[in-house]
This record gives structure tokens, sequence and C-alpha cells, in this order.
């Protein structure tokens, strides 16, 4: 660490976390009598381990648009949904909202393979589409937490027409940018590795990968450019090769740090 200076924002919120996770027993004051997942609803729609839950109303009236929760990928949902007197969803439920959320599943090790183009313009786009059909409307509002805010951020910039209102909890959208503790964290890092490939060798994965080359053209106009990426890099490593290529490279790179 250049200096060994931390941000006194940063110790903080180590402290704030450790603090929490050591009373959270307490917090619970009976741990058993918690209920996951204890608003009704049904699966509507699946598609591989992803599942579109539609939660029962709580109110004669709802509200016109449907509401779809995108939670995160990894997490599991009934964080939203952990006990009826806490529960997002239940609150949702309450104020009249048709809340639908999306399910991610468990992933495994053939997930590695999937990418932005199937979360966003498979996953979830199937699930807007089969929400617009079932409530008889042409557009949503999607909510996005975490991982699934950013899934979210981004599926309403490519599908902007399908979109009425857009929320999102702690998304990563600009890690240089936002406050959250791992974004604080890796500002303070000495070394930022720029592993780059030419963009007809990105293309070309891509497409094997069963990508369209629309899709990639969108995608690709809108990262941040190689060469501003270049600039804040100390190392930078061209992956045009193969994968074992681009191993061995880092591998060489790692070793002049132990």
């Amino acid at each position: 660490m250049s200096g060994n200076k931390f941000d006194p924002k940063i110790i903080g919120e180590f402290l704030n976390f450790s603090r929490n996770f050591t009373e959270a027993p307490m917090k619970v004051s009976v741990p058993h009598e918690v209920k996951l997942g204890s608003t009704q609803f049904d699966v509507v729609y699946k598609e591989d381990k992803m599942r579109l839950l539609h939660f029962k109303p709580l109110t004669s009236k709802q509200v016109r648009t449907p509401l779809l929760i995108s939670y995160a990928v990894v997490n599991r949902y009934h964080i939203f949904d952990i006990d009826p007197k806490k529960s997002w969803v239940k609150n949702l439920l309450e104020q009249g909202f048709d809340v639908y959320l999306i399910d991610w599943g468990t992933p495994t090790k053939i997930d590695q393979f999937l990418g932005f183009d199937e979360y966003v313009n498979g996953y979830m786009d199937n699930c807007v589409d089969f929400i617009c059909k079932e409530a008889d409307v042409d557009k949503v509002s999607i909510q996005g937490y975490c991982t699934g805010g950013t899934l979210a951020t981004v599926y309403s910039a490519l599908h902007s027409d399908r979109v009425k209102n857009l929320i999102v909890t702690a998304p990563v959208i600009d890690g240089w940018k936002d406050t959250t503790v791992v974004s604080n964290i890796t500002k303070y890092f000495d070394v930022v590795v720029f592993v780059g490939a030419n963009k007809n060798i990105r293309l070309k994965r891509y497409l094997h990968r069963g990508g369209n080359k629309k899709i990639f053209t969108i995608l690709d106009n809108r990262q941040i450019k190689p060469s501003k990426k270049i600039k804040i890099s100390n190392h930078v490593i061209y992956n045009n090769k193969s994968l074992k290529v681009l191993k061995k490279n880092v591998k060489l790179l790692m070793n002049k740090y132990e």
C-alpha cells in the first residue's frame, strides 16, 4: 500500500461490519421463530435454474404497473422476505404493488459460461415478456439490488421502451466513483492489471458462446475505452491467443511480486 495510508471511513466501515456481525444473534430475540420466505407466491415461469415468482396480492386494489425485483445473482432472494414483520416484499404488497421477483437459483460450475447477454437479454427479457403478457401492459417497473441492480441497469439501458421506472440499491456500476467497502479498498491497491484483447478476437469469442453481433456492438460501445483503462493500470496483458497463454503471463507477473 502506498504510504500505508487508509481512509478513516474504510476503517470505520470495517469496525461497523464487525460489530453488526457480532451483535446479530442478540438482535433476533427468538431465532427459531424467523420464517424465511413467509409471503405466499406462485412460480409462474421457469428457465434453467431461474424461477419467476409472483407474490399473491394483499390488497383489493393494485398499482397498474407490475414491479419486477431483480435480486443479487449469488445471494438468496429470501433476504427481501426474511420475516413477516420485516419483509420488504410484504411491505410492497400492502401498498398495493403487483410484485414479481427473479430467483436466479443456485449457480454451479456450468454457469461460469453465462455472461451479461444471457442474464440481461435472455432470462430478464423473457421474464419481462411473461409479465407484460400476463398483466396486459407494455412496461414494468424494475427494482434491482446489488448485482441484480447492475443487471437491471443494463437491461433498462438496452430496453428503455419496456421499463417505466428503475430503482436500484447498491448496484456495481462504476467502481472508481461509488463508495462501497470493496470499491474503497480497491482504490488503495498498488498494482492494477488490465487484461485486454483485440476487438475482433473478443467478437469471435462472444459469437462462439452464442451471442450476436448487434448486442456485442452495443455493449462494446458502452465500455470504458481501452486507452483510459491502460492509463490507470500498472500492467497490461493481452489475451489475444489462448487461456493457457493468458494464465502463463499472469503467473509470470505474479511471480514478480512474491
